[in-house]
């Protein structure tokens, strides 16, 4: 049964190897797989049936900003990213009834769960590439499995 709405894009395919590539460059002991890496849009404990009506097909543009160890639901090393449109999307989504269990929206990609403390240290110790640009050009949609994220 339905908890909600999932929503995501996704990298196109030059932004995966950039991603792959940091993540290669930050050593991780557990990245994210490149089939799984996404930027979340909405994460609604309430059903936004209209989301299902947006194209698949997306363009999309962030910047990387920054490394961050994220502590949520499970805790991640993440790329936080500039994304205005991501923004405006979220901000969509949220008059259309979605939920958001954080104070603000904070568009990024996981890199990696289960970091280690090696990990970590070599996230602070590491300079992202100025200006690094991602796109997006896919968007999908799944009913929120809340047991997933636990």
């Amino acid at each position: 049964m339905a908890e909600g709405t999932y929503a995501a894009l996704t990298p196109d395919g030059s932004s995966i190897k950039k991603l792959i590539k940091l993540q290669q460059n930050l050593r991780l002991s557990n990245p994210l797989p490149s089939g799984e890496l996404h930027m979340t849009v909405m994460f609604s404990r309430k059903t936004v049936e209209e989301a299902n009506d947006f194209p698949t097909i997306i363009n999309i543009q962030a910047t990387g900003e920054n490394l961050k160890i994220l502590d949520g639901r499970k805790p991640a090393i993440v790329l936080l990213l500039d994304s205005p449109e991501a923004g405006v999307l979220f901000k969509h989504f949220m008059q259309l009834g979605a939920t958001h269990d954080y104070d603000e929206f904070m568009p990024h990609i996981t890199l990696s769960y289960d970091y280690t403390p090696a990990d970590a240290l070599r996230m602070l110790q590491y300079e992202l590439e100025p200006g690094l640009k991602i796109r997006f050009n896919e968007f999908s949609t799944n009913d929120l499995d809340l047991e997933k994220y636990q």
